[in-house]
């Protein structure tokens, strides 16, 4: 491959992105794998007044690294407490309704070499029909994010960002959740967070997508969607339970690169 690369006049070439070393005949002389990333997903069907929910996580998980949706929306760090270890539990700080879906998605990051580590920090931030938020006391970076606004998720053509300035399409008002996934040893999130949107079609419940059923989201207009009773998966695709009326629902596609449950 020599007469193709052209290394500057350097012997080899390491790309951050590709995380090989080549030289100028294309032979791997170098490679990096990337910190191991764990995710679990885990549903409670609630009981009346229901505070307390027992998660199953490794001895070595870190307390806060779990997102907690109810029915469909992301809860507010203000809105419950979380502990670490393998008999942690998430607790409400108002008790649930009959019924209520709860859903847990823990995370844990691990270095070969540092150990575990956050998989991501939220930030929180009260809006009040503005068009734009900066954030402070934390730095933003873009492509690391993911922004939930009163407990669902802002589709990426609704919003910028530039520096630290997250510029909305319209004026907002509510609770801002600022997501952000922490770079693993090669500079990307680590687990590779990865939305893909689509509208719906009318009359399809079915549709295409590769993705680990084990890490997978599905947003519907912002909405976390239930597997099984929203909708179903299958090998390279998922079906919706309710046949679209509308060419205008979103649905968020959510998928990360996972080693194995946390």
């Amino acid at each position: 491959l020599q007469q193709f690369l052209d290394f500057g006049g350097a012997p080899t070439f390491t790309g951050s992105a590709a995380t090989l070393t080549i030289d100028i005949y294309g032979r791997v002389v170098g490679f990096t794998t990337p910190d191991d990333f764990y995710m679990t997903i885990a549903n409670f069907t609630a009981t009346s007044g229901q505070t307390v929910f027992s998660v199953t996580r490794a001895s070595t998980y870190l307390e806060d690294q779990c997102l907690v949706f109810q029915n469909g929306c992301l809860l507010a760090k203000s809105e419950y407490t979380d502990t670490s270890g393998a008999t942690g539990t998430v607790t409400l700080s108002t008790g649930a309704t009959l019924n209520d879906i709860i859903t847990i998605i823990s995370f844990a990051s691990v270095n070969a070499i540092s150990g575990i580590y956050n998989s991501f920090s939220i930030n929180s931030a009260t809006l009040n029909n503005v068009g734009s938020y900066t954030a402070s006391g934390f730095t933003l970076e873009s492509g690391n994010e993911l922004l939930f606004l009163n407990g669902t998720v802002v589709n990426a053509q609704d919003y910028n960002i530039s520096g630290q300035v997250i510029s909305f399409v319209n004026a907002v008002s509510g609770d801002l959740e600022v997501i952000q996934w922490v770079d693993n040893n090669l500079g990307v999130p680590n687990g590779t967070p990865v939305n893909s949107d689509i509208y719906t079609t009318i009359g399809q419940t079915l549709y295409p997508f590769s993705f680990d059923p084990n890490a997978f989201n599905l947003y519907n207009n912002g909405v976390l969607l239930l597997e099984t009773q929203d909708y179903t998966v299958t090998t390279g695709s998922y079906t919706l339970a309710q046949t679209p009326t509308s060419n205008m629902n979103i649905l968020v596609q959510q998928t990360f690169n996972r080693t194995g449950a946390v």
